[in-house]
């Protein structure tokens, strides 16, 4: 959610609607790493530092975007200073995060689960072993179990044929997003690169919540695409 609110930010033209839009998207960053998600902070951490550079140098409110980004450091060194006041003077730190670095838990079993894929795809390497028929998966209810990464999940389950389609799949996606990039473009393609990077660390892709967002960010993408092309066409009949 935090590309939405930073486009918005970037379209609006009064200042405190700027600003109100610029606090949301903080706060939902802010939010997002108190889930204490190794992925949604690595992925929530990329994207925001992303778009604050980018809407700092482009883009209508640029030179709106700067002061906000620099009251935005000042508010972080001062929490971080308050941390070191607070440790250095009365042995109190605050650390929200300290499980996040446990050892034993950093990976979370996923590389077990990606040896196990590997040895499913050496197995069935061609069309894979199916996504209810895999022997090294174990699950209840109706969603089958995950490799929890969108490859290995593709080579395990289906095979290196499929992985060659959605690779090409990938491709044409890509292709969609980077023609005649435009602002709306470039946020929409953010909002796929977050399901897309982030299900290398989990399964979000094979989530219909998370599909949702993407399929209806691709067919904005897939709509800006069509209308560039018929535009070129009429152009070229001219």
């Amino acid at each position: 959610m935090i590309a939405p609110i930073f486009y918005l930010a970037s379209k609006s033209k009064k200042v405190y609607q700027v600003v109100l839009y610029y606090i949301l998207g903080v706060l939902t960053y802010i939010f997002t790493c108190l889930s204490l998600s190794r992925n949604a902070i690595l992925t929530g951490t990329l994207i925001m530092a992303f778009i604050l550079i980018f809407l700092s140098l482009k883009g209508e409110n640029k030179k709106l975007f700067r002061k906000l980004l620099l009251w935005t450091l000042g508010f972080g060194m001062l929490a971080l200073t308050i941390q070191l006041i607070l440790l250095q003077a009365f042995n109190i730190e605050i650390n929200l995060f300290e499980n996040l670095m446990n050892p034993g838990s950093i990976d979370s079993g996923r590389f077990e689960l990606w040896s196990n894929d590997l040895k499913s795809f050496i197995a069935y390497h061609i069309f894979g072993q199916g996504f209810y028929d895999c022997k090294f998966l174990s699950w209840t209810g109706f969603i089958p179990g995950m490799y929890h990464n969108t490859i290995f999940q593709i080579l395990g389950t289906c095979g290196a044929l499929t992985l060659l389609a959605y690779g090409f799949y990938r491709y044409k996606t890509i292709k969609v997003i980077l023609y005649k990039l435009n602002l709306e473009k470039i946020f929409l393609g953010i909002i796929i690169f977050v399901l897309l990077f982030s299900s290398l660390l989990d399964n979000f892709i094979f989530h219909i919540y998370p599909v949702f967002f993407y399929s209806i960010s691709l067919a904005l993408c897939n709509l800006h695409y069509e209308k560039e092309k018929q535009i070129e066409k009429e152009n070229l009949l001219k």
